[in-house]
């Protein structure tokens, strides 16, 4: 049973058809590349695998149970197992950059101040970001936030990350430094979902890739296949 099921799944914004039939597995353990151009809706199935929108039509089964049909506890706990990333980058602007990566460690685990602190210096230090500690979101760019974004879904070690465009606005340094983060997780078991049009720079870690097209899924394999296919054209 794949970890994931996209069946049949059509999402509309009032009159406006974003997603139209939509039929995807997404393995366990395995990095999965979402694509597009602009606004075909990369973002959205996103959302909409991650619980934070629901289908017009169709459904997504995790484990084999509807995402729709979750009760409150049961979306909490697939909440707490899975590390999100969007281009919002979604930090809180009235606190420094410590407090948005500890709030999760105050909140949900025993762990004491210096411990928490410990493991997020380790993740600020491998981006060379340690000036950033006691900076607001605001102070930094908005690719060293989705780096801070990034550290905060990673942090204890999810089953699943979900990464909404994560490279588009990096240099190389940090997009492979991320790269190498991912690659971590996911020898560890993580399951990987990106969206990005930057295809290439996961193509040593991807397994599968999605390309979604005039609302529908028009390609689904490996990149190789990808390759191959492109070459017969």
């Amino acid at each position: 049973m794949p970890f994931i099921e996209v069946k049949n799944l059509s999402f509309s914004y009032g009159d406006d058809l974003i997603l139209d039939s939509i039929n995807e597995n997404f393995e366990k353990g395995l990095c999965h590349i979402v694509t597009s151009r602009a606004g075909e809706g990369k973002t959205t199935l996103l959302k909409l695998i991650a619980g934070l929108k629901l289908p017009t039509s169709g459904q997504i089964l995790v484990d084999g149970k509807s995402i729709s049909l979750f009760s409150k506890k049961q979306m909490l706990d697939f909440h707490r197992k899975t590390g999100f990333l969007f281009q919002d980058a979604a930090l809180i602007n009235n606190m420094n950059i410590l407090d948005n990566l500890a709030l999760y460690y105050r909140y949900n685990t025993n762990l004491k101040e210096v411990q928490i602190l410990e493991t997020i210096l380790n993740y600020l230090d491998y981006f060379d970001l340690r000036y950033a500690l006691y900076l607001r979101p605001e102070q930094l760019s908005h690719g060293l936030q989705m780096i801070i974004s990034f550290i905060r879904a990673i942090l204890d070690e999810p089953e699943l990350i979900i990464l909404d465009e994560p490279v588009e606005t990096l240099d190389q340094v940090l997009v492979q430094k991320m790269i190498e983060e991912i690659k971590k997780l996911k020898n560890k078991g993580c399951t990987t979902i990106i969206s990005t049009h930057r295809v290439h720079l996961f193509e040593k870690i991807c397994d599968k890739v999605m390309i979604i097209k005039e609302k529908k899924v028009i390609f689904s394999g490996t990149i190789r296949n990808l390759k191959l296919e492109k070459n017969e054209e």
